[in-house]
């Protein structure tokens, strides 16, 4: 019993004196069997009993592999230069690309807008006066109505985006205020 479980731990203490520390590299470990099946090691060959060290078996670990001529690599410290990000990751240059994509588009709704309500002006003043054909200028009062309520919508977007949606995004990212303007 006591010899099954030495012989079961043994591999297990042959690989925790492998991979031990380097002050182990090439020792010699020293295996012997006493009168009752018992398994001994030990590093030192005085410690083996008079009578057991006919029987040693010798054993060295092996070395450990050279160190490398390479450094390891290291993470290069946070230069104190580089530039700032928020806890996302992004950049002045994303927030601010992202406010202008959205001045932009609140641009671009509001003078299609602005052109559209020239146009229902147009329309309305044709009516007053009895120009052009009545039911094709309801059609087209009434197109111009719904696209004055889409780019309505459009510009109300673009100024919510700017003025709540993308502050709110930036506060929560950690992105510094300036890099909105």
């Amino acid at each position: 019993m006591v010899i099954t479980i030495i012989v079961q731990i043994f591999p297990m203490i042959l690989l925790g004196m492998v991979f031990s520390p380097a002050w182990l590299d090439g020792a010699e470990i020293y295996k012997w069997v006493d009168k009752n099946g018992v398994i001994h090691f030990t590093d030192q060959l005085t410690n083996v009993p008079k009578e057991y060290r006919n029987q040693i078996e010798k054993q060295t670990l092996p070395s450990a592999p050279p160190p490398s001529s390479q450094p390891p690599p290291q993470k290069a410290p946070q230069d104190f230069l580089s530039e700032p990000v928020d806890l996302n990751g992004h950049n002045e240059k994303w927030w601010k690309d992202r406010m202008n994509e959205w001045r932009g588009k609140l641009t671009q709704a509001e003078k299609t807008l602005q052109d559209l309500k020239r146009k229902l002006e147009i329309v309305d003043r044709e009516r007053s006066l009895g120009l052009g054909i009545p039911g094709k200028q309801l059609e087209e009062k009434q197109a111009l109505e719904a696209e004055i309520q889409k780019y309505t919508a459009e510009m109300n977007t673009a100024k919510s985006m700017l003025q709540q949606t993308l502050p709110e995004e930036a506060r929560k990212a950690g992105a510094y205020p300036g890099w909105l303007r």
